[in-house]
């Protein structure tokens, strides 16, 4: 057996598990999570067909929610020195923080 088939079994629950870790995670967690569901995406193909809206979904809504990050890390006089970190990805994040 390949690697690949040893975890395709396993590669549903894990996605959905990461796809929740980057709503809730601090910046840096949260890109190693997306860079590991699209690793999954493009090695499991079959078995992930159905999250792939998801985590596009995912992407827009960062997208659509970029700006307002932006602005509170640049025009909030008072920042703490984690600059776009935890917090602020967090603004991004929480509007749909339910899969």
């Amino acid at each position: 057996m390949t690697p690949t088939e040893v975890v395709e079994p396993y590669a549903p629950k894990i996605v959905d598990l990461l796809m929740k870790l980057v709503r809730n995670e601090n910046e840096e967690n949260a890109v190693l999570c997306m860079k590991t569901i699209m690793d999954f995406q493009r090695h499991q193909t079959k078995v992930l067909a159905e999250r792939v809206q998801p985590f596009l979904n995912l992407i827009q809504e960062m997208f659509q929610m970029m700006e307002q990050a932006v602005t509170d890390t640049f025009d909030t006089p008072s920042q703490s020195t984690t600059g776009y970190g935890a917090a602020n990805y967090s603004a991004i994040t929480k509007r749909n923080a339910v899969i």
